[in-house]
């Protein structure tokens, strides 16, 4: 009963991406809750780490300070991995790297903007990902260690040349394209559903290339279920709430 019991407790307080390299490395179908978990952190805390940047150290001070606790965690990873526990619940880092990538979108001088990669340099490092994507297993201790950062900072530094340098019509007719603008809709049903979909494939008997087509497109079927009937009507509902708590305008009269 115990590990069912720390295994509930961790889903639902948003403490799983702990719980991966603590009490429960076995977390089955709810494992990739972490990641879950790692983003109501980040919300809880981000705001607070923000608003003493701002109000007690300068612009460049502010980002360094981001920097060097994105560098702390990426090594605190390092160490839980050299210690034979699974690193990957453990990426505070990687949101770190967004929001140092965001500071400089916001806050950086021209002098940091001018070094940023050019897009062919940024290309060359999408490719070695891939290449180490494709032929470094999942769990090799490397991964935590070298591919997630690498992985994260190539992402910051992606965005930040989408945001600073507008990329051409053909990418931006793409991004803003209505089956990849859905995709992006449904986009938090679909990482919630890969995981029972690709167990239960397994279960019933379906792997290897089969899975490899049938997962994406029943994940994607059920996402999009998921989004109408269940998404959706919460959503409306939040926006209810919202609309109830905003005082109205006052309206002035009009001059005579």
């Amino acid at each position: 009963l115990f590990p069912y019991t720390t295994l509930f407790r961790s889903v639902l307080t948003y403490t799983s991406n702990i719980a991966l390299v603590t009490v429960a490395p076995n977390m089955g179908i709810f494992a990739h809750t972490w990641s879950l978990a790692l983003e109501e952190q980040f919300y809880l805390l981000w705001p607070a780490v923000l608003f003493v940047l701002m109000s007690r150290f300068s612009r460049t001070r502010g980002i360094c300070i981001v920097s060097g606790l994105a560098l702390l965690l990426a090594l605190a990873r390092v160490a839980v991995a050299l210690s034979g526990r699974s690193g990957l619940s453990l990426q505070g880092d990687t949101l770190l790297v967004g929001c140092v990538a965001g500071l400089v979108y916001c806050w950086g001088t021209h002098r940091v903007i001018d070094r940023l990669p050019s897009s062919p340099q940024l290309i060359t490092g999408w490719v070695v990902v891939a290449a180490v994507a494709l032929f470094m297993p999942h769990k090799n201790p490397l991964m935590p260690i070298v591919a997630y950062p690498i992985f994260s900072i190539l992402v910051g530094l992606t965005l930040l040349q989408l945001a600073l340098r507008p990329p051409g019509r053909v990418v931006r007719s793409t991004l803003a394209s209505r089956p990849v603008v859905y995709l992006g809709a449904i986009s938090y049903g679909i990482y919630l559903w890969h995981l029972p979909v690709i167990d239960l494939l397994d279960d019933i008997g379906v792997t290897g290339g089969t899975a490899y087509l049938v997962a994406p497109l029943a994940t994607v079927a059920i996402a999009s279920v998921s989004f109408h009937l269940l998404e959706q009507p919460f959503l409306r509902i939040k926006d209810r709430m919202a609309r109830a708590e905003t005082p109205a305008r006052a309206v002035e009269p009009k001059p005579q």
